[in-house]
């Protein structure tokens, strides 16, 4: 059922994003200020090889919701994410592609609540015996994924986990 849910957002997100990127990429062709910010920390993080200098890197990218709480959720592109930063699925995706890369066991998990619009979505990976939320670079590390789940849960809502589960992975 969760990866259901995964698959709808990303459908529904689909429009949304095509109108930002366009948007973006406007501003991006007419405003010479927002290609430097873009190149510059692009080229950061194009340039990032290790798991400690990833989780320093995306500690610094400034939470944007995607409209009024959310309303207008989409996968921001790579101009919008690094001119203005991004929301939870933005820097979670982007740390998973990473990992990836440095072929490290990952996987991206998304959290329903019960409360209206408390979803999240995070960057999962496991460090020796150990899972880690990557948790825009403030990681909790626990023995299950569960247990992690439910720490960042407890730290940042007040109601009850409805459902979650790994939705992409590499190594689960």
């Amino acid at each position: 059922m969760i990866k259901f849910i995964w698959f709808i957002r990303k459908l529904l997100a689909m429009p949304i994003g095509l109108i930002y990127s366009a948007v973006w990429l406007f501003k991006y062709a007419t405003n010479e200020s927002i290609r430097a910010v873009y190149k510059i920390n692009k080229a950061d993080y194009d340039k990032i090889k290790r798991l400690p200098d990833l989780i320093d890197y995306l500690k610094k990218v400034k939470y944007v919701w995607d409209g009024p709480k959310g309303i207008f959720d989409h996968n921001n592109s790579d101009i919008e994410y690094f001119v203005s930063g991004g929301d939870c699925e933005d820097t979670a995706m982007r740390a998973y592609r990473k990992m990836k890369g440095f072929n490290i066991k990952c996987g991206l998990v998304l959290i329903i609540g019960e409360g209206n619009g408390d979803v999240h979505v995070d960057c999962v990976y496991k460090t020796g015996l150990e899972y880690c939320l990557f948790n825009f670079g403030l990681p909790i590390l626990s023995l299950n994924i569960e247990s992690l789940v439910k720490l960042l849960w407890i730290n940042h809502k007040n109601n009850k986990i409805k459902m979650f589960g790994i939705v992409e992975s590499k190594g689960f």
